[in-house]
């Protein structure tokens, strides 16, 4: 009997080791998939920054090319240059620096070109 006592106790101790190691396993699987998931995020964030900072790199490119042709004295080499910048604008930010060259600018046919593109826009989502 002592012995079957023992090996009750022994055959006891190893199920509870087995539970315990088979939740530490679990538990360690879920944190590590936690901490992936985040990893996963922070370089989806950053590669999604990176590619925002090389597209606005690009079009401050493109204005840079056309600076001569904005703020020269040909209005309709400003406001044809305008209007293709507009057109390949990707986004409300680039648009907005558009506006505010426009704006700044002295060239009162310029400004008129600008509120035509938005009211243009304006007609189309509508």
């Amino acid at each position: 009997m002592a012995f079957s006592n023992s090996q009750e106790r022994e055959s006891s101790t190893l199920k509870k080791l087995q539970l315990l190691t088979t939740t530490a396993v679990a538990i360690s699987g879920v944190i590590t998939g936690f901490f992936s998931c985040q990893a996963e995020r922070k370089s989806s964030k950053v590669l999604q920054d990176n590619q925002e900072y090389a597209n606005a790199l690009k079009f401050s490119e493109k204005i840079q090319g056309q600076l001569d042709n904005l703020v020269g004295d040909d209005s309709r080499k400003a406001n044809m240059s305008l209007i293709s910048l507009y057109k390949i604008a990707g986004n409300e930010d680039e648009k907005i620096i558009l506006y505010n060259i426009a704006i700044t600018s002295n060239d009162k046919a310029m400004k008129n070109t600008f509120l035509e593109l938005i009211s243009d826009e304006d007609k189309k989502i509508q």
